[in-house]
Formats: structure tokens, sequence, C-alpha cells
């Protein structure tokens, strides 16, 4: 099977999108869980049909996540 790779741009509501969303996800189950369902939707996207994998996702995942944790009090920067 082919996995589609997206050619998506840094900017965009899609991103802040997956910033927010994770950032959420982190604050009320944790961290865990907000990557494992960033990482299951790239993986869902890139699929013949979807939107194509996409490692930019993936970083504005890890940017609400990181965010998420600083709130949460269980990341230091």
């Amino acid at each position: 099977m082919k996995f589609k790779i997206a050619k998506d741009k840094w900017r965009g509501t899609d991103k802040l999108i997956h910033f927010v969303a994770c950032l959420i996800i982190t604050l009320i189950w944790g961290e865990a869980s907000a990557s494992i369902a960033g990482i299951f939707k790239e993986i869902a996207d890139s699929h013949p049909n979807g939107s194509g994998f996409s490692y930019k996702d993936l970083v504005f995942d890890g940017l609400g996540i990181a965010l998420g944790m600083v709130i949460r009090g269980t990341f230091y920067v």
C-alpha cells in the first residue's frame, strides 16, 4: 500500500486546529493521549483518500502538547 504525503504549508487554519486540539487533549487527558491522537490522525490522513501525512501538523501537535504540559505543571521551561 502506498502512503500519501501532504504538500502543505507551515501556515494556515489547519495548523492552529492541530495546536489547539492537542493543547486541549493534553489539559484534559494528558500528553500521551494527545500524542496518540496526533499520530493516529496523520496515519489516517496518509491513506490514499486522506489529505496526506504531514510532519508539519505533528510539529504543531507537539507545540500544543508542550504548552499543555507547561500549563499542567508537568513540563518546565
